[in-house]
């Protein structure tokens, strides 16, 4: 996951970067369809960030995340 700062409007964002060799190698192209699919669903949803983009390039998979500072989940629980 990158940071990322709006050139314009100066809003930060979480970039979510998924290589299409991995996801195919693991055959995970359901289960990143349904994450995509339930964040764009459900993107005014309290408990889930926002899914703003999402984007491809022939090798990768970007998803354009709301930025919630704090640091990791896993460390928080």
């Amino acid at each position: 996951v990158l940071l990322a700062k709006h050139k314009i409007d100066g809003k930060f964002y979480a970039i979510k970067v998924l290589h299409k060799k991995v996801i195919l190698k693991k055959k995970e192209q359901k289960h990143i369809m349904a994450e995509r699919n339930v964040l764009l669903k459900n993107a005014k949803h309290p408990f889930l960030v926002g899914l703003h983009y999402s984007f491809q390039t022939t090798d990768k998979l970007y998803f354009v995340l709301d930025f919630i500072n704090g640091g990791e989940v896993s460390i928080a629980i």
